[in-house]
């Protein structure tokens, strides 16, 4: 017999969207090198049960799926970006920081948000 599916509780699901928007200010605030644990703890949620995130990089690509889909509902942003197309751009603006001009990383940095950002009619 199949197994039947749980709903996940809800206490759950909150603690999730808090660990999204923690992670989210977090990586914005302080770099992509702070441990899960710690966010958790600042999201002050107690680990119980199974975690939702694995590691940094799940955490990370949870926390640009919750901005892109906020994005989605708003209207603002497109609907067929995943979140690693969005790393892997963020990828692609470090290296040019590092590698280029603070012009051609101004530039870029543009075309990306361009490129997320939903066309409104005129």
């Amino acid at each position: 017999m199949p197994a039947i599916p749980r709903r996940t509780r809800s206490d759950a699901l909150q603690n999730r969207a808090r660990l999204l928007e923690v992670a989210a200010q977090v990586f914005a605030g302080q770099g992509l090198d702070t441990a899960p644990a710690a966010i958790a703890k600042r999201a002050g949620v107690i680990a119980s049960g199974v975690n939702p995130f694995a590691d940094s990089h799940a955490l990370l690509t949870g926390a640009v799926g919750a901005l892109l889909d906020a994005g989605a509902r708003d209207g603002s942003l497109r609907t067929d970006v995943a979140p690693d197309d969005v790393l892997l751009l963020m990828g692609g603006l470090a290296y040019s920081a590092q590698h280029g001009t603070e012009e051609q990383a101004r530039r870029l940095i543009g075309l990306c948000l361009d490129a997320l950002t939903k066309k409104l009619a005129s």
